[in-house]
């Protein structure tokens, strides 16, 4: 069941809707807003909102989840905590335990944004003089050089001339 409805043409409104910003309670379907519609107080020169709720993909295939669900992935699983799949699918309420493991593992964890999320990590421990005290965020790192290069691509690390005097204070 629709949750909107065009109050000109009295149609369900299932994706974009444009909302009045002057009138109260007033939304319109795409097509009656781009006649021009008016009915009452409502006038088409109000100002107005393109709302959506969140039918469309973010990521292409294989994973096009709907905007909506995937927000409500990342806010389930900072709510219940990594690994609670079967309450994370119980937020996300489209999906199952597998399917939303699969999807944040496969895009979040081992993809692009965790790849990057992993370089920031070691950014920051690396940065604040810990990778004495945790050297197992290192491994897979063949030098201190290849760090700071691959932290330098995704954005989180200043370039240097060199690696000499990283932890010198400036004084």
């Amino acid at each position: 069941m629709a949750q909107y409805h065009c109050n000109y043409c009295q149609e369900n409104i299932f994706g974009l809707r444009v909302k009045c910003a002057e009138c109260s309670d007033f939304d319109l379907c795409l097509q009656c807003f781009c006649c021009g519609a008016e009915i009452g107080c409502h006038k088409r020169s109000h100002e107005y909102q393109i709302i959506d709720c969140g039918n469309f993909p973010i990521f292409e295939a294989p994973h096009a989840w709907k905007a909506s669900e995937e927000l409500k992935l990342l806010d389930a699983v900072e709510q219940y905590g990594f690994g609670n799949w079967d309450d994370i699918a119980n937020q996300i309420q489209s999906r199952e335990s597998g399917e939303a493991k699969a999807h944040y593992s496969t895009l979040f964890i081992h993809g692009n944004i965790g790849k990057g999320s992993k370089r920031l990590l070691l950014y920051v421990a690396f940065a604040s003089g810990d990778e004495a005290k945790r050297p197992h965020l290192f491994r897979g790192w063949t030098s201190v050089t290849e760090f700071i290069v691959s932290a330098t691509y995704v954005g989180a690390y200043p370039p240097r001339a060199t690696g000499a005097g990283l932890h010198a204070k400036q004084g």
